[in-house]
């Protein structure tokens, strides 16, 4: 603590008697720290002090704070870029239950379906062409959906039985 003690002294000597060190030292802080550095604004903002929060400059209330990356460098570099999806047209025509388990999958396509459908031909039907099972996949669905919301809407639990009334019964 000496050592501390004596080098705050010898600094405020210098403060007091205007040494230019200290004057030069003044000007370099003063061009060089105009503003707190950016990351000092991202930890101010994780840590949801609202005291600080008041302090932060015009132009950071302006820009969008996303929840999991708040204010993330200008310079940053995208590392991830998500792969375009590929679309995967139905060749299979095996029936329904090849098509549920298709329409399970995040590549699935209703709509590529029937284009595929209509580009072969099938799917005419009323023309006297062949209509397979799963054309009208969405109708299907709509129906399940529908019969689904029924049977749900009609639940109603049993009421337990008095086991009482069995036993003055028997008496």
């Amino acid at each position: 603590m000496g050592w501390l003690e004596r080098n705050v002294q010898e600094v405020l000597k210098r403060v007091d008697n205007k040494d230019p060190l200290v004057q030069s030292f003044r000007k370099k802080q003063l061009s060089r720290y105009q503003k707190a550095p950016r990351n000092v604004y991202r930890h101010l903002i994780m840590s949801e002090i609202k005291e600080a929060l008041i302090g932060l400059p015009v132009e950071l209330s302006n820009t969008p704070i996303l929840s999991y990356d708040p204010l993330p460098p200008l310079d940053s570099i995208v590392s991830y870029t998500r792969p375009a999806r590929q679309s995967r047209v139905q060749h299979d025509q095996s029936g329904a239950l090849a098509s549920f388990f298709q329409s399970l999958l995040p590549s699935y396509n209703p709509d590529a379906v029937a284009d595929n459908n209509n580009a072969r031909g099938q799917g005419r039907g009323a023309e006297g062409g062949y209509m397979p099972e799963h054309a009208n996949i969405r109708e299907g669905i709509d129906a399940l959906m529908n019969s689904m919301r029924d049977l749900l809407a009609n639940v109603q639990s049993l009421q337990p039985e008095d086991d009482n009334e069995e036993l003055e019964e028997v008496d």
